[in-house]
């Protein structure tokens, strides 16, 4: 017997593996192994999409150049320990700005299906709050936006462009929010 295993991230949720078992040699096993990643497909193209809850009026929100960039490494959603200093920073300017309402939006490079950097990128944005917060910025004025692929910094096919494209930006409304 050899079983055959197919996995798929499903967005919003985590991920789903399927095992499908093969009684006979490898031809079979390549079979259930497509089995499986049909399977795999057919659930995550039934499953709710991810719909990040993000303001509606988005196009008042920019970048701005006291806010920097945080970059990450493939397939990861963890914050790279030289990002520290660029944190800081940015922490300082969202302490002394506090009624400037942000938005997380995170990006994945073109590797992967579209779901899994949905995902990806979803994870990123919550590192980036949780580490912010954790930093002493309060959480009930930053929203999270996961672009996924989308909207990528840089079109070429290369690990630098790749790079470029694995980030979180900090984006501020142009006109902050009084009380």
């Amino acid at each position: 017997m050899r079983r055959s295993w197919a996995t798929r991230y499903l967005p919003g949720s985590c991920f789903v593996a399927v095992a499908l078992v093969a009684s006979v040699g490898p031809p079979a096993a390549f079979a259930a192994s497509d089995r499986a990643t049909t399977v795999l497909d057919q659930v995550a193209a039934n499953a709710p999409r991810f719909d990040p809850a993000r303001p509606a009026d988005l196009e008042q929100f920019a970048t701005i150049p006291d806010l920097h960039s945080v970059y990450f490494e493939y397939r990861k959603a963890r914050i790279r320990p030289e990002a520290a200093s660029i944190l800081e920073h940015d922490v300082e300017w969202l302490k002394a700005n506090p009624f400037h309402e942000v938005v997380i939006a995170a990006h994945a490079d073109a590797r992967g299906s579209e779901q899994y950097n949905l995902g990806l990128a979803q994870r990123r944005a919550q590192a980036l709050r949780d580490e912010l917060v954790s930093r002493g910025v309060r959480g009930d004025r930053i929203v999270l936006a996961s672009y996924g692929e989308g909207l990528p910094a840089c079109t070429e096919s290369s690990e630098e462009c790749f790079s470029q494209n694995r980030r979180a930006d900090i984006l501020v409304r142009r006109a902050p929010q009084m009380p």
